[in-house]
């Protein structure tokens, strides 16, 4: 296994961490050569979608794979279980998480300041949901050290065995789902919930935890791998421009109010509970 970082995967040079991720991938007993040909295939499409949409790539098979199998009734869930999905996982950390990441640090986020610094002291657990290769959980833990830091993944899958790696490295812990949570301090929701049907109903579950922040970056009207055509709020199948108003309604009707931030788009969206 990589010898432990000094500094968590934000903070460390692009460059840098692919190399680790793909000594990472290694170490899971993936074929090195073919994650970074995927890796780079998927990260090309994320920052050039237009330029390379039609591109015959790892990712794109696995896509219309998917979508097909929605097409027939059946998701395929077992793209979650693929090394092409851990590629693409890489890509999606390098894209987005990664300025989310920065955004949650930027002094002008807010008037007052960073979103940390808004949500404040102390923070005794935080979770990361779906955390993919765990590189977004490994940043938690370094801006939370002394919180309890959970990444939920699909163990038993590639993905789960480089976050494993991941999380005895800088110290956080990995779970199958929230299950065993108690409470949150603060929750981190990055691509997540479009990979549930029912997204609002999971959320319920999720704000169970009462969390006084809730970030997340959602693309409910998006396609890619793992996210439905339409979804299921309340019974009936809607929009996903639908879901995501009912996903703020859900979120307002329980106390959370949604902070207008400076960021680009607003993402990551930031709730606070009210106090």
């Amino acid at each position: 296994m990589s010898k432990l970082l000094p500094l968590s995967p934000f903070e460390m040079r692009k460059q840098d961490l692919f190399s680790v991720f793909i000594s990472d991938c290694c170490d899971a007993g993936l074929d090195p050569e073919q994650i970074k040909r995927w890796a780079q295939e998927s990260e090309r499409y994320y920052r050039e979608p237009a330029k390379y949409a039609d591109e015959q790539t790892a990712r794109r098979s696995m896509e219309e794979y998917w979508y097909a199998s929605l097409d027939e009734g059946e998701p395929a869930w077992e793209v979650y279980a693929t090394t092409a999905m851990v590629a693409d996982l890489w890509a999606c950390w390098s894209v987005y998480s990664r300025g989310y990441l920065r955004a949650l640090h930027s002094e002008r986020a807010l008037p007052t300041g960073s979103i940390i610094a808004d949500i404040g002291y102390p923070v005794k657990c935080v979770v990361d949901l779906g955390c993919g290769i765990a590189y977004t959980t490994a940043a938690l833990k370094r801006i939370w050290p002394h919180a309890d830091v959970i990444g939920t993944n699909l163990l038993c899958t590639p993905q789960a065995d480089v976050a494993l790696l991941v999380a005895e490295r800088y110290d956080f812990e990995i779970s199958e789902s929230i299950a065993d949570v108690d409470h949150a301090d603060v929750v981190f929701a990055s691509e997540y919930f479009e990979h549930f049907q029912q997204p609002v109903a999971h959320l319920e579950e999720v704000l169970a935890l009462e969390p006084r922040a809730l970030i997340t970056a959602n693309c409910f009207s998006g396609r890619s791998i793992g996210h439905f055509d339409s979804y299921i709020v309340n019974g009936r199948d809607v929009s996903g421009r639908a879901t995501s108003r009912a996903f703020g309604l859900l979120l307002r009707s329980s106390g959370y109010d949604l902070v207008e931030t400076r960021l680009w788009n607003n993402r990551p969206t930031y709730w606070r509970r009210r106090s």
